[in-house]
């Protein structure tokens, strides 16, 4: 009788301390719902960069396998496979008609290449004998290989961030090293970001095969595994591992290729670096060396051809690495 006699106060009107506690419960619920349900909408609408075009580390991340806007369909260039993007726009000019091109599958075209593209420098692919495994523990999903000329600077940039703080070094990760032209190619040609940004818009932010520094098997998407939000993002540069990259990377050779405001007129990477120690010499590949992103001999506008790698003598090294064990 006691509990009924209860429930029948607690639906009475007339007992406003009954209705209290409800009232209180049911705003708190809506608060909490309101609230999931705006972090929702955020996370769904927001701006996110670079991870709006990648989103996730390359190898696992659905844009390396046939990923949106790639029409399922293979070109043959040199027995090597090419995704074949269809539904392009028509283009307006001589770099878009080559970059039309490029994603219809046809890399042969690289062999005549203009020497940039859309601000982009090109980059001579490196032959399979010059790739080897990185350091043990380095690589994410998408940094299986690395050119052979920079694993020594490379462990002794990993060896001095230990050095300095175990946890520092423990966080330096690399997310994408070296990357093939019809891999590259899968990522620029997507035709729903070229149909909104255009050709030119879309190379702001990637690299179209051929132009990517990545093909050289010489450049690293640095991580900061302390950080994952920031993977291939604008705050990368000012997490940790970004800040002590940025202060020491130069010192084993590795050099920042999209600063802001880079000559190239490419977006900003922190996480992009690329190596221009001895070995890039011995390649012949001739990358700016006077400022990064582009100013020097390959600059925009320049005239210059890179030789190609595929017969060049094996690189040198010209830096001692900090642990010879390699550890």
């Amino acid at each position: 009788m006691s509990q009924l006699a209860g429930a029948s106060l607690a639906l009475n009107p007339q007992n406003p301390q009954r209705l209290a506690v409800p009232r209180k419960g049911l705003i708190v619920a809506l608060l909490v719902l309101a609230l999931f349900a705006g972090v929702v909408l955020w996370l769904a609408f927001k701006p996110r960069g670079f991870v709006a075009d990648w989103p996730g580390i390359e190898g696992s991340e659905p844009w390396s396998e046939g990923g949106e806007g790639v029409v399922p369909g293979i070109g043959t260039t040199g027995g090597i496979e090419v995704p074949v993007a269809n539904n392009l726009p028509e283009p307006t000019n001589s770099e878009e008609a080559f970059a039309q091109k490029l994603c219809q599958g046809d890399l042969s075209v690289l062999a005549g290449a203009p020497a940039t593209l859309f601000g982009h420098r090109r980059n001579p692919a490196a032959p399979d004998a010059a790739l080897i495994a990185p350091p043990p523990g380095f690589g994410a999903g998408g940094c299986a290989r690395i050119h052979g000329s920079m694993i020594e600077p490379l462990r002794a940039l990993l060896a001095a961030a230990r050095a300095e703080d175990p946890a520092l070094g423990a966080a330096i990760v690399g997310l994408s090293c070296h990357r093939d032209p019809p891999r590259q190619a899968q990522l620029y040609c997507a035709p729903g970001k070229i149909a909104t940004r255009g050709y030119a818009g879309q190379a702001y932010w990637v690299a179209p095969p051929g132009y990517s520094e990545h093909a050289t098997g010489l450049s690293l998407d640095f991580g900061d595994r302390n950080r994952p939000d920031c993977h291939v993002e604008p705050c990368f540069g000012e997490t940790r591992v970004g800040r002590w990259l940025a202060a020491n990377a130069g010192r084993f050779g590795f050099r920042l290729s999209f600063p802001p405001g880079n000559a190239a007129g490419i977006a900003a990477e922190p996480w992009h670096f690329r190596y221009t120690g001895g070995g890039i010499r011995q390649m012949q590949v001739r990358i700016a060396e006077d400022s990064p992103g582009g100013e020097g001999p390959d600059a925009p506008g320049s005239d210059t051809v890179e030789p190609s790698v595929e017969d060049a003598p094996p690189p040198a090294l010209d830096i001692v690495p900090l642990d010879p064990a390699g550890r």
